[in-house]
């Protein structure tokens, strides 16, 4: 007889203590979403979607089989710029990362990759348009009319032109 009652108060701690760590959790992962988007600068309204986007974070964070794609940059980043794109404005407003800010303005500033050329495709062949000034293109004497037949001993003939 002792021994069940043993085991029942047992049982009922660890019950206890399952649910006061569950409770714990649910308030903790409140408190927390709380202290990342501060309370006044949200909206009344906006509110329940703030709290729909922390539910799916969360869930991801919790259930997500492939644990190595879990990036809370990425999907930071991604989630603005769904919002961003969900105003449809497309041509004017976009959201840019970091990183894409430093690559645009590289190619704003005139630096460039690779062997310095404008090309285009005319009839199957990759052409170039105009080699840029000081480029390694210009340097090896290419000129506009030029056709690239082949990169890196690989034959280009017939490939598409594919922006990077």
């Amino acid at each position: 007889m002792k021994r069940i009652v043993q085991v029942a108060l047992i049982f009922v701690l660890v019950v206890l203590i399952f649910s006061a760590g569950g409770a714990g959790g649910v308030l903790l992962d409140r408190q927390v979403l709380l202290g990342y988007v501060p309370v006044s600068t949200i909206n009344n309204s906006a509110a329940p979607d703030f709290q729909l986007m922390a539910q799916a974070w969360n869930l991801i964070q919790k259930v997500y089989v492939d644990r190595t794609a879990v990036n809370d940059l990425a999907l930071t980043y991604g989630a603005i710029s769904g919002m961003v794109d969900a105003l449809g404005d497309t041509g004017h407003s976009r959201f840019m990362s970091p990183q894409m800010v430093k690559e645009e303005q590289s190619q704003n500033s005139g630096k460039f990759e690779g062997i310095g050329v404008e090309v285009q495709q005319k009839d199957g062949s990759i052409v170039i348009v105009a080699p840029f000034d000081n480029s390694p293109a210009k340097k090896a004497g290419l000129h506009a009319g030029d056709i690239i037949l082949k990169v890196n001993g690989k034959d280009v003939t017939g490939l598409p032109l594919v922006a990077s």
